[in-house]
């Protein structure tokens, strides 16, 4: 039997009665779900001078358990949260927003966390419209899957679990979905007043469950509905927004200055807030500052929060050209970002295209970019523009084959080409062919994307007046010479290791040849000998002899210029090997990579093709 109540449902609330009568209903039908004295329910009104305190009576006419309390004068958000705390009688509390209503046995499965040992339970909330419509439900941690119990002992848990979140929430700031042991709480009341006025007493207070070791219990659901429509839309109409922005950038640092001793400790937190607003922070703050001075006042917060220089520095830029400061081509849409918004526009992109004209060296040095765009987006929100013989290596994405000479020589070939992306919401414009440059000069008349292209313009002949142009429009910040993992790491890319992929039917018919003589793939080699030098090479000749004691089956794989170096290697094996130089195009000799235990020898150009269709180079043991 407990003498106090389990859990205190808190609802601080000024101004709200349009929105309390439903927080107050779920919070009564939660608390009636369980035995008398088991949840009790509380409001405090601050000052409220609409009909709220007429409201109140009438809910605790019908359901006298209820705890009301009125603050004669409006003590602020923070002083109004703490009173609701310690008026609190529960062992745990709860404190929601007025606009807010908790989800049907929700208390329940909090009261199940609760007896299983948690000190603080982080449910999820289901973002709605006024009317109470779901409209999305925002996670608050990285991982699709987190842990649902974190044991927060000592600075290396604190550091992974600050890491692991993607927002404001994962640290308690947003207070509807946070419950947490009262007395605990309060102990540390002497410190939360330090934070009183600043909108974050609850973020202050939740600090001592940080510090302190505590069992933090994750509900991977939604535990309440939470009205984000137009009620907040208002609130941030009504707002400074650099001011609001950067509210929340300093008190992120105040409190991880104050309240954490390591630095590792307390730059992995101030991160937090920077994941956060990882998409609308910086073109905000920076349209939104008054003065050149309170923009770069910004910027060592922003610094603090994980942004880069070189991506604070692109905001800027991309900000001056915005405003009218900058003038581009005439050829090019009035809204065209330049490269220094990559970052932005690539989580935002609806649909990326990729310029990969210059062959298969061009596609295998961009295929980290591939592969880390495919992870973030899906391979069907990329186009890919490459020569059909490369298209072959990329099923699953959207591909267009491209003849390049036409394509550089004739306008209506690019007329037609471009024709099926001008109907689709291109928003990201991306360019591998490092050595050639931009080949885009042509899809930026024909197509005028509100994108970036990667490289500046070289000279080719075009009009100087359009390169000038081009190339102030899409200012490169990124040197030209970084080449495609600069690009990755401009456009804020994590890594993903580089692949290719080869069509499912290819990968068919190379199984289905394999099989026809009965060689088992894991120790079928691959023999790459796409240059004479190789099989003169020592150390080639060695590891070919090794894998033949081995007991390995070969296939040999290169251009037609090396049917007769590889005959004289296949030839004399009887049965354990096939020459199939010259035999496959580029998408059946992928897919035979893929089907091949390991390989031998190869230029570094056919290596890396092998590499990126997963096998292995091949040593003796």
């Amino acid at each position: 039997m407990h003498s106090r109540p389990r859990i205190s449902l808190c609802i601080p609330t000024c101004n709200r009665s349009r929105f309390l009568a439903q927080a107050l209903e779920s919070a009564i039908r939660e608390a009636s779900a369980h035995p008398m004295g088991t949840v009790e329910v509380l409001v405090s009104d601050n000052a409220s001078t609409d009909d709220t305190p007429e409201l109140i009576a009438r809910f605790k006419a019908a359901w006298p358990e209820l705890r009301a309390f009125r603050n004669e004068q409006n003590l602020g958000f923070d002083l109004n949260y703490l009173r609701c705390v310690e008026e609190a009688q529960g062992e745990y509390v709860w404190v929601f927003g007025d606009d807010d209503v908790l989800l049907p046995q929700s208390v329940g499965k909090v009261l199940g966390e609760i007896d299983g040992g948690a000190d603080v339970c982080l449910g999820l909330a289901e973002a709605c419209d006024n009317d109470l419509n779901p409209m999305i439900t925002l996670p608050w941690f990285l991982d699709a899957d987190p842990p649902r119990v974190w044991h927060l002992e000592g600075r290396e848990d604190r550091i992974a679990y600050f890491n692991a979140c993607a927002r404001n929430a994962g640290v308690f700031a947003f207070i509807s979905v946070t419950i947490f042991q009262r007395d605990r709480f309060l102990s540390h009341r002497p410190s939360i007043q330090t934070a009183v006025r600043s909108g974050y007493v609850h973020l202050w207070g939740m600090m001592e469950f940080i510090r302190q070791p505590t069992a933090l219990h994750y509900l991977p659901e939604a535990l309440v509905r939470n009205r984000m429509s137009d009620l907040h839309a208002d609130s941030l109409a009504a707002t400074d927004l650099y001011a609001r922005l950067m509210n929340d950038l300093r008190v992120w640092c105040w409190v991880a200055d104050l309240l954490l001793e390591d630095e590792e400790i307390k730059d992995a937190f101030v991160r937090v807030v920077g994941r956060n607003h990882h998409n609308t922070i910086l073109p905000c703050l920076r349209q939104h500052a008054h003065t050149e001075a309170e923009w770069q006042e910004a910027t060592p917060f922003l610094q603090r929060a994980g942004f880069s220089p070189l991506r604070i520095a692109a905001t800027g830029f991309g900000f001056q050209y915005f405003q009218g400061q900058r003038q581009p081509s005439p050829t090019l849409a009035p809204g065209s970002l330049c490269l220094a918004d990559l970052p932005l526009v690539a989580r935002g992109a609806r649909l990326t295209a990729v310029l990969a004209l210059g062959g298969l060296q061009e596609l295998l040095a961009g295929a980290g970019l591939l592969a880390a765009l495919r992870a973030q987006k899906g391979a069907d929100r990329i186009v890919v523009l490459c020569r059909p013989e490369t298209a072959a290596l990329l099923e699953g994405f959207g591909v267009i084959p491209v003849e390049a000479q036409s394509y550089l020589a004739d306008e209506s070939y690019r007329e037609l080409l471009t024709a099926p992306l001008k109907e689709q919401p291109l928003d990201l414009l991306v360019n591998l062919d490092s050595e050639r440059g931009v080949v885009g000069d042509d899809l930026c008349a024909t197509l005028q994307p509100p994108g970036a292209l990667a490289f500046c313009l070289p000279e080719r002949d075009q009009s100087p007046e359009l390169v000038k142009a081009l190339n102030e429009a899409y200012t490169c910040l990124l040197p030209q010479g970084d080449g495609v993992e600069g690009l990755r790491k401009a456009l804020d890319l994590p890594h993903a290791e580089p692949a290719l992929w080869p069509s499912e039917s290819a990968r068919e018919q190379t199984r289905a040849f394999l099989m026809q003589f009965g060689w088992e793939p894991a120790t079928t080699m691959g023999i790459l000998l796409d240059h004479p030098a190789i099989a003169e090479d020592p150390s080639f000749q060695a590891a070919f002899a090794q894998a033949q004691k081995d007991g390995w089956t070969f296939v040999g794989i290169g251009g037609k210029g090396s049917q007769q170096l590889l005959a004289g290697l296949c030839d004399p094996l009887e049965g354990r090997a096939l020459n199939l130089a010259g035999v496959l195009n580029l998408g059946l000799m992928g897919a035979m990579f893929q089907h091949c235990g390991a390989f031998i020898g190869g230029t570094p150009l056919l290596r890396d093709m092998a590499r990126l269709c997963g096998c292995i180079p091949w040593c003796a043991e």
